[in-house]
């Protein structure tokens, strides 16, 4: 039974020694920079933070999707209004389609920005990990 057992580890570490070859071999050649680019490398990083200003941004989306669900709905309201005073099928006809299409793009506004606010959370908490990491190596300001 050990002597199965020596079998089933010594090819398990025979596979493993391979497989650490092929990653070896599959990695890519190291490049050599000049100083030059060096030295705009560690610019660079050093202004890491300076993207920051463009990674936050300064305003948030569910304020401004309030504000425009606020604004549709007003005036899908007052468009039903208008369409009540007025006795004229036509106009009731084309005001209660822009009412519905009003009402789709609102759903479809609110909805991609509930997206964009989840994938600006993930770009953010990206750009920190981003952060942490190269100021292990290197200053930023």
């Amino acid at each position: 039974m050990k002597t199965k057992l020596k079998f089933k580890l010594n090819e398990k570490f025979l596979r493993g020694s391979n497989e650490k070859e092929e990653l070896v071999q599959q990695q890519e050649p190291s490049i050599d920079y000049t100083p030059d680019e060096k030295k705009q490398f560690i610019q660079a990083v050093a202004n890491f933070n300076e993207y920051s200003m463009k990674v936050y941004r300064d305003y948030d989306l569910k304020d401004i999707t309030k504000s425009l669900e606020t604004i549709s709905e007003m005036g899908a309201n007052m468009m039903k209004k208008s369409v009540e005073d007025d006795e004229l099928w036509f106009d009731n006809i084309t005001i209660g389609r822009h009412i519905k299409t009003l009402k789709e793009n609102i759903k479809l506004f609110s909805r991609t920005a509930r997206e964009i606010t989840e994938l600006q959370h993930r770009l953010e908490n990206s750009y920190e990990e981003l952060g942490q990491l190269l100021s292990k190596y290197y200053d930023i300001k």
